[in-house]
């Protein structure tokens, strides 16, 4: 792999590492407003659940032709 490519590759895998991070902070908001009374503790043991456990959206994100989590790697 020469130079370009792979710098190419680390600057597309930190975009997706932010893009993640950001979208894992707007869930923590959206659970700290439909819970403004939980704790932070309480507030994260709900972040990690839906992080941990996406039978939340068991087709994926989008309406469309569903798609096995399993099989896209």
């Amino acid at each position: 792999m020469d130079d370009m490519t792979k710098k190419a590759c680390e600057e597309r895998l930190r975009c997706a590492l932010d893009l993640m991070q950001s979208g894992i902070e707007m869930k923590r908001s959206q659970l700290r407003r439909r819970h403004p009374d939980e704790s932070d503790e309480e507030i994260q043991e709900r972040l990690n659940d839906w992080l941990l456990h996406p039978d939340h959206s068991p087709h994926g994100d989008a309406e469309g032709r569903p798609v096995d989590p399993d099989t896209i790697l």
